[in-house]
């Protein structure tokens, strides 16, 4: 019964990755390179904000650690 309950799951997990434009991976595919994410209109209105700007950690800190603490390499 847990088997059954997993695997249809699993299918209503892949079918809504497969069809939503946003999970896509046909931009990677064709450039080589992913594209940066971006945000609707609704949700910069909202206050959403990217956590990563794709080149670098500005804004980021470790866990459980002051603010001032910097991230090092690797």
């Amino acid at each position: 019964m847990h088997l059954t309950f997993f695997l249809r799951l699993a299918l209503v997990a892949f079918c809504f990755l497969a069809t939503n434009p946003r999970f896509s991976c046909a931009a990677s595919a064709t450039t080589g390179a992913s594209a940066p994410a971006t945000l609707t209109t609704e949700e910069k209105t909202a206050g959403w904000r990217p956590l990563f700007d794709g080149q670098s950690l500005a804004g980021w800190r470790l866990y459980g650690k002051p603010a001032a603490t910097t991230i090092g390499p690797g």
